[in-house]
């Protein structure tokens, strides 16, 4: 979505990008068994990085960042 779009206004690519490979890491680690816990504590580091990222160029963070953190925290809650 990054480079579709340019970049985010007001956010230095060099930040967006860091949160871009936290979130791709995360994602890769959380689709295996063995590595999905340390794969949803990187997503949802991801997005408080982002939230925050947000707050410094004083924007809303996107409501779907907190239906994204429920869907993380149900998954890594349900019985395997």
């Amino acid at each position: 979505m990054l480079l579709l779009h340019g970049g985010h206004a007001g956010v230095p690519v060099v930040i967006a990008m860091a949160i871009a490979s936290i979130e791709l890491l995360g994602a890769v680690l959380f689709v295996i068994p063995a590595t999905q816990r340390v794969g949803a504590v990187s997503l949802l580091a991801s997005l408080a990085a982002a939230a925050i990222a947000h707050a410094a160029i004083s924007e809303i963070p996107p409501p779907s960042f907190i239906v994204f953190a429920a869907a993380i925290i149900v998954v890594m809650r349900s019985p395997r």
